[in-house]
Protein backbone atom coordinates (compact mmCIF):
# COMPACT_ATOMS: atom_id res chain seq x y z
CA UNK A 1 0.00 0.00 0.00
CA UNK A 2 1.39 3.46 -0.88
CA UNK A 3 2.29 5.97 1.81
CA UNK A 4 -0.24 8.82 1.93
CA UNK A 5 0.78 12.16 0.44
CA UNK A 6 1.75 14.85 2.97
CA UNK A 7 -0.10 18.15 2.79
CA UNK A 8 -0.04 20.60 5.69
CA UNK A 9 -2.93 23.01 6.10
CA UNK A 10 -2.71 26.47 7.66
CA UNK A 11 -5.78 28.66 7.65
CA UNK A 12 -7.23 31.65 9.44
CA UNK A 13 -9.56 31.25 12.41
CA UNK A 14 -13.13 31.86 11.24
CA UNK A 15 -12.36 31.43 7.53
CA UNK A 16 -13.73 28.77 5.19
CA UNK A 17 -11.00 26.47 3.83
CA UNK A 18 -11.65 24.42 0.67
CA UNK A 19 -9.36 22.12 -1.27
CA UNK A 20 -9.69 19.25 -3.73
CA UNK A 21 -8.05 15.85 -4.21
CA UNK A 22 -8.12 14.11 -7.59
CA UNK A 23 -7.22 10.46 -8.23
CA UNK A 24 -7.37 8.13 -11.20
CA UNK A 25 -10.47 6.00 -11.70
CA UNK A 26 -14.08 6.11 -10.60
CA UNK A 27 -13.98 6.14 -6.78
CA UNK A 28 -17.48 7.55 -6.23
CA UNK A 29 -18.65 4.29 -4.63
CA UNK A 30 -16.03 4.70 -1.88
CA UNK A 31 -16.98 6.40 1.39
CA UNK A 32 -14.63 9.37 2.04
CA UNK A 33 -13.75 10.75 5.48
CA UNK A 34 -11.66 13.76 6.49
CA UNK A 35 -10.80 13.68 10.20
CA UNK A 36 -9.02 16.27 12.35
CA UNK A 37 -7.42 14.95 15.55
CA UNK A 38 -5.82 16.33 18.69
CA UNK A 39 -3.55 13.86 20.50
CA UNK A 40 -5.29 10.96 18.76
CA UNK A 41 -8.82 12.14 19.63
CA UNK A 42 -11.15 13.14 16.79
CA UNK A 43 -12.30 16.76 17.05
CA UNK A 44 -13.94 17.11 13.61
CA UNK A 45 -15.06 14.55 11.03
CA UNK A 46 -16.29 15.44 7.54
CA UNK A 47 -18.04 12.94 5.26
CA UNK A 48 -20.13 12.93 2.10
CA UNK A 49 -22.86 15.53 2.40
CA UNK A 50 -21.27 17.15 5.45
CA UNK A 51 -18.13 18.79 4.13
CA UNK A 52 -17.14 16.41 1.31
CA UNK A 53 -18.50 16.23 -2.21
CA UNK A 54 -17.28 13.98 -5.00
CA UNK A 55 -17.47 13.91 -8.76
CA UNK A 56 -16.22 11.63 -11.51
CA UNK A 57 -15.07 12.85 -14.92
CA UNK A 58 -15.25 10.01 -17.42
CA UNK A 59 -13.28 11.91 -20.06
CA UNK A 60 -10.22 12.16 -17.79
CA UNK A 61 -11.05 9.03 -15.73
CA UNK A 62 -10.56 10.99 -12.50
CA UNK A 63 -12.52 11.26 -9.28
CA UNK A 64 -12.30 14.57 -7.43
CA UNK A 65 -13.24 15.01 -3.78
CA UNK A 66 -13.78 18.57 -2.58
CA UNK A 67 -13.32 19.09 1.16
CA UNK A 68 -14.73 22.20 2.83
CA UNK A 69 -14.03 23.18 6.43
CA UNK A 70 -16.56 25.90 7.21
CA UNK A 71 -15.91 29.23 8.91
CA UNK A 72 -17.86 28.01 11.96
CA UNK A 73 -15.68 24.88 12.12
CA UNK A 74 -12.35 26.75 11.87
CA UNK A 75 -13.57 29.22 14.51
CA UNK A 76 -14.16 26.29 16.88
CA UNK A 77 -10.57 25.00 16.51
CA UNK A 78 -7.99 26.17 19.06
CA UNK A 79 -5.19 28.25 17.49
CA UNK A 80 -2.77 27.10 20.22
CA UNK A 81 -3.04 23.44 19.11
CA UNK A 82 -1.28 21.84 16.15
CA UNK A 83 -3.79 19.26 14.90
CA UNK A 84 -3.19 16.23 12.70
CA UNK A 85 -5.59 15.12 10.01
CA UNK A 86 -6.09 12.46 7.38
CA UNK A 87 -8.27 11.92 4.36
CA UNK A 88 -9.23 8.32 3.65
CA UNK A 89 -11.81 6.21 1.93
CA UNK A 90 -13.60 3.05 2.98
CA UNK A 91 -14.60 0.46 0.41
CA UNK A 92 -16.42 -2.41 2.13
CA UNK A 93 -14.05 -2.26 5.11
CA UNK A 94 -10.87 -1.65 3.10
CA UNK A 95 -9.41 1.66 4.26
CA UNK A 96 -7.06 3.66 2.04
CA UNK A 97 -5.44 6.87 3.31
CA UNK A 98 -4.73 9.31 0.48
CA UNK A 99 -3.58 12.39 2.39
CA UNK A 100 -2.31 13.27 5.86
CA UNK A 101 -0.60 16.16 7.57
CA UNK A 102 -0.85 18.83 10.20
CA UNK A 103 -3.53 21.47 10.44
CA UNK A 104 -2.93 24.75 12.20
CA UNK A 105 -5.18 27.73 12.76
CA UNK A 106 -3.91 31.29 12.84
CA UNK A 107 -5.65 33.41 15.46
CA UNK A 108 -8.07 36.09 14.41
CA UNK A 109 -6.28 39.39 14.93
CA UNK A 110 -8.18 42.46 16.09
CA UNK A 111 -7.00 45.64 14.41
Amino acid sequence: MPIPARYDIRTQEGDTYTFAISVDGDKTAETPKFEINNAGVSVLELTTGSGISSSYNGATDKTTWTITITAVQTAALDPTIIYTYDFQTDTSGTILTYLAGILSIQSEVAI
